[in-house]
């Protein structure tokens, strides 16, 4: 009897170290993947952000030695392209986690699928144009409604597939980009996103990885670079949205993507578009800059005072404050606001100035502009009264465009 408890004894203690035994080699294989999986990630990272980083530098350089007016312009415009490549990977980069982890969410809101694709089309056509890439739309499929979803998320997921077609396609290829309404809906879905090319297709292997991180096509016509978060990046986002997407390409012969979405029509009308004011309108007015970087604030100075805007600079939330808080009614036509501060931040100043006594207090157009466009961020901007949110680097054809719109809009309250 001893001898049996015994050896049941034995075999359960045996079978607890082989279970700990195996734990432990699953938490090895666990760790030596992560870490397998951060170095990859660390690797294509480096070498593909440094890739127009270089770009950004060296033709700086060129551009500083250049001894024409036409050179100069020409190196230029290919920084302006290095840097939005640039800006383009790190955001990628900075959303991955994000989304592996589970910590994006949607932020419905209704809006116009017609408007979201008119402005895709705006921002990627001097890619186009560059390449001398003919870019294709059609207006005519898509209505004018109002619908809801996450407009930013919507964009990004056109923008990234049309910068994508263009990146892999050759001079003179063809893009063509449409967006339309399904009616009847399929399985729920009722727009459909098609972005099609000439380009350079991808193999079939290419196409079964095509949405796993850091995959990328190794040929060396595909001669672009990236860290091959793009399509991973609008795969996480689509099933966050409950979009689908599939893919047909061929080698040498092109691709097509079609995006499948989910589009509820909006209880509330669309907003209408606020005529903005003629373009000399800010010429001579004030605006408050508050901004703790010194390089930030002297950047936004410069683009403002191009526009023809008399700067005020503070560098801090508390200075903003009681800059805003000394000045005559209508002194100031807008506030920049960035958001991350030091002594009191973008978030508890703009809260303070809208609960003030100053006749501006309520209305004065404040624009936020941070390093960090997520999610809660933006939420919490404009629970504490911000009017816009922009993302840094500051776009400067943006940032006016949006700066007209919002001082434009204020007018039209008094």
């Amino acid at each position: 009897m001893l001898l049996v408890a015994a050896l049941i004894a034995v075999t359960i203690l045996a079978l607890r170290m082989k279970k700990k035994n195996e734990e432990f080699k699953a938490a090895k294989a666990k760790e030596e993947h992560e870490k397998a999986v951060q170095a990859a990630f660390i690797a294509n990272a480096s070498h593909d952000l440094r890739t127009p980083l270089n770009g950004v530098t060296g033709y700086t350089a060129l551009a500083l030695k250049a001894t024409t007016l036409q050179k100069k312009q020409e190196y230029l415009e290919s920084i302006t392209s290095c840097n939005a490549l640039l800006t383009g990977l790190v955001i990628d980069i900075l959303d991955l986690p994000r989304l592996d982890s589970g910590k994006m969410s949607l932020i419905p809101e209704t809006m116009d699928p017609l408007k979201a694709y008119q402005d895709v089309i705006m921002m990627v056509a001097p890619l186009a144009d560059q390449k001398n890439i003919t870019l294709l739309s059609d207006e005519s499929l898509c209505p004018h409604e109002a619908v809801v979803s996450d407009p930013r998320k919507f964009q990004r997921v056109i923008l990234n597939l049309a910068t994508n077609a263009i990146k892999f396609t050759p001079k003179g290829g063809h893009v063509n980009l449409q967006i339309e309404k399904m009616d009847p809906a399929i399985a729920g879905k009722n727009y459909r996103i098609i972005v099609k090319d000439d380009g350079i297709g991808m193999s079939p292997e290419l196409q079964q990885n095509l949405f796993v991180p850091f995959h990328q096509d190794e040929r060396p016509e595909a001669g672009t670079t990236g860290v091959g978060l793009g399509l991973s990046i609008v795969k996480g986002m689509l099933d966050l949205m409950g979009g689908s997407i599939s893919v047909q390409s061929q080698v040498d012969k092109g691709s097509t993507i079609t995006v499948n979405l989910p589009l509820k029509e909006s209880q509330e009308p669309l907003k209408k578009r606020t005529a903005l004011p003629r373009e000399n309108a800010l010429k001579g007015r004030s605006i408050l800059v508050c901004e703790d970087d010194a390089l930030n604030r002297e950047i936004a100075k410069k683009i403002l005072e191009a526009a023809g805007l008399q700067v005020d600079l503070a560098p801090d939330g508390g200075e903003g404050l009681r800059a805003i808080s000394s000045s005559d009614p209508g002194h100031y036509v807008a506030i920049l606001m960035d958001l991350r501060m030091p002594h009191v931040d973008g978030f508890g100043a703009t809260k303070l100035i809208r609960s003030g006594f100053h006749p501006d207090a309520k209305a004065i157009p404040i624009i936020a502009l941070t390093g960090e466009v997520y999610e809660a961020e933006t939420k919490a901007a404009f629970e504490a009264g911000t009017n816009a949110v922009l993302a840094k680097p500051i776009d400067p054809q943006k940032l006016l465009s949006v700066l007209n719109e919002e001082v434009a809009k204020a007018a039209n309250l008094h």
